[in-house]
């Protein structure tokens, strides 16, 4: 019965969208080095290849970023995977990172990652991603980023990559076809991202997975 609201990104065109965007997007330094890291990490997780040249920009970047806002000099891959690690333990309780270390919350806490908390590299990047006043302020500088074709092709990669895990897991989407056409970046209703979720017998290419989907008003009163 788990269902997503939206999720216009799993079926948005990625090069439609940043060449609307004219292939430059602005985020903050905090956001750009978490991007990079996931598509690298999902990158191996999911067997979608980045050619060398790419893959060696992405590891450069999450290296520039460590040493600029995490003052870590090194960008090899133990450093890389210790800080996605701290990443994954977002979810968290800031409070038990807040003398530098892990501290045990309750003895009824969930721990399905506690190989990582207990990891003194992987709790400093907690602390100071929470409260050291200078990781978090140089965080929050906007950076532009120039979108390549690279990065285009691999985003198509991800959204598929996505979609089977809803579909592996039972999720469906409601779509609100009114409401996207309003806030969304498509400009007539055919190329809503619902033709991508599921096109079922209707004409299109057959796509690798069809997810459930309704369609919904956006408007509970309705």
């Amino acid at each position: 019965g788990d269902r997503l609201g939206h999720v216009m990104v799993l079926g948005t065109d990625p090069r439609k969208y940043y060449d609307l965007k004219r292939r430059n997007i602005y985020l903050s330094k905090q956001d750009y080095l978490d991007n990079c890291l996931w598509i690298l990490k999902r990158a191996s997780e999911w067997n979608i290849t980045i050619n060398l040249r790419n893959l060696e920009y992405l590891k450069d970047q999450i290296g520039r970023l460590l040493y600029e806002l995490y003052d870590e000099q090194t960008s090899d891959e133990n450093m890389r995977n210790a800080y996605f690690a701290s990443w994954l333990l977002r979810g968290d309780h800031p409070s038990c990172y807040k003398t530098g270390s892990y501290v045990e919350p309750s003895p009824l806490y969930l721990n399905p990652y506690d190989i990582y908390r207990k990891n003194t590299t992987v709790s400093q990047f907690l602390y100071k991603y929470h409260y050291n006043k200078d990781v978090r302020e140089k965080g929050l500088q906007i950076q532009k980023i120039e979108i390549e074709d690279w990065h285009i092709a691999i985003m198509y990669e991800f959204q598929e990559e996505i979609r089977k895990i809803l579909v592996k897991n039972g999720i469906s989407i409601e779509c609100n076809p009114t409401s996207n056409y309003l806030i969304g970046t498509f400009s007539q209703y055919d190329e809503h991202p619902i033709m991508q979720f599921n096109d079922y017998k209707l004409g299109g290419h057959s796509k690798k997975t069809q997810i459930k989907v309704s369609i919904n008003t956006d408007d509970i009163g309705v």
